[in-house]
């Protein structure tokens, strides 16, 4: 009797340990390879830059943010493609004026001794039926007030006909420094997003063509 019981634990002591060796090779509910966040996160758009934070990037350097739904209706033509303008706020003397035509949105700048320009976004973004973000950020040197020297704008781009409710989300980034307001750098989705198109706002570059 006593054989027979010390093999009976000796059998439990094996399925026990047999047991627990099963479970150590099943990953946890929650745990996610580091590489497979990274993959995910990289295909999300990022989102508008936040105002909450102002000043942002090079301590030399400094953000401030207005926004396109604090806009005034100056004129509209529902028969032309459904053409409306609004006029937009700005910062350091500059103004926005936002026009909507033919499902797609572009952007003049108003500069502050005068004139305007537009930014041809239309253009620049291929053409497609497009949609602004809410949110301007204006770039320029810190300090009390900053006179911004560009600015970045959130454009949303059907690329596809076929599939309208597909989007490409680009950063445009526009220099407001020469004659004329243009578009440097069309930022495409991805990680650091934002930061890069803080980067190329703070670079010198040429206009795109």
């Amino acid at each position: 009797m006593r054989m027979k019981n010390i093999l009976i634990l000796g059998v439990l002591a094996f399925a026990a340990g047999c047991g627990e060796r099963a479970a150590s090779d099943v990953a946890a509910p929650d745990e996610t390879p580091s590489t497979a966040r990274e993959a995910v996160s990289s295909n999300e758009p990022a989102a508008d830059p936040a105002p909450s934070a102002t000043p942002t990037g090079d301590a030399a350097r400094a953000s401030r943010y207005t926004s396109l739904s604090d806009c005034e209706l100056i004129r509209e033509r529902p028969q032309e493609a459904g053409f409306a303008e609004s006029r937009c706020p700005g910062v350091g003397g500059y103004g926005l004026r936002l026009i909507d035509a033919d499902a797609r949105q572009n952007l003049l700048v108003e500069r502050p001794g005068g004139g305007s320009a537009s930014l041809r976004l239309s253009e620049v973004g291929g053409g497609g039926f497009s949609a602004l973000g809410k949110t301007v950020e204006w770039r320029g040197k810190a300090g009390a007030s900053v006179a911004p020297d560009a600015m970045i704008v959130r454009y949303n781009v059907v690329e596809n006909p076929t599939s309208p409710g597909s989007e490409t989300s680009y950063l445009m980034v526009a220099s407001l420094d020469g004659d004329r307001p243009c578009i440097t750098d069309k930022i495409v989705p991805g990680a650091d997003q934002n930061d890069r198109a803080r980067a190329a706002a703070d670079a010198d570059h040429a206009c795109l063509p």
